[in-house]
């Protein structure tokens, strides 16, 4: 079962990565936006809140297919 997982996971690993990518980099694409509005300082504090978070989303995401990506070259 576990020959049947190994060869199913580049497909997974890539729809993973696009799954999570996608809306991760929309977010912070209308947040950069959001910064060239004129925002009072509580907003601006939002806005790096969200900032900050989506950021740390990307680099989890990229941490996850490093180590999903790894263990599939190692399986092979």
């Amino acid at each position: 079962m576990l020959n049947n997982v190994t060869a199913y996971q580049p497909s997974v690993i890539s729809q993973i990565s696009h799954e999570l990518r996608i809306p991760i980099t929309g977010i912070v694409g209308m947040a950069h936006f959001l910064e060239e509005t004129p925002l009072n300082s509580e907003q601006q504090s939002y806005l790096q809140v969200i900032l900050a978070s989506a950021n740390r989303l990307l680099s989890l995401e990229n941490k996850l297919y490093a180590l999903l990506k790894g263990n599939q070259n190692n399986a092979q």
